[in-house]
């Protein structure tokens, strides 16, 4: 078993997906600024958005004021991920 890519920056490695997100703060925040997030967002399997104002305010401020690798940071990796879900670029492909 190894890596399958599913779409864009997507890949499955059996039972997890990976976002290799390269975006940076600024990017993060434009895209949000020009991409509206419509309340229920469905981020993944566990998570649901039903304040995205909220969502987007808290994650961003915690983004801004990470210090160390951004990569580690766990809101720089919702928002990667909600940038891609309104995208349209995860989750699985319906022929696989």
């Amino acid at each position: 078993m190894g890596w399958r890519r599913q779409s864009g920056n997507v890949f499955e490695i059996p039972c997890l997906i990976f976002y290799f997100c390269t975006m940076t703060i600024q990017e993060l925040e434009d895209f949000f600024r020009t991409h509206p997030v419509p309340t229920n967002t469905q981020l993944n399997a566990a998570a649901t958005i039903g304040n995205p104002q909220k969502f987007l305010e808290v994650n961003l401020a915690v983004v801004r004021e990470w210090d160390r690798d951004l990569d580690k940071c766990p809101s720089y990796w919702h928002l990667c991920e909600l940038a891609n879900v309104i995208s349209g670029e995860t989750g699985p492909t319906d022929n696989e």
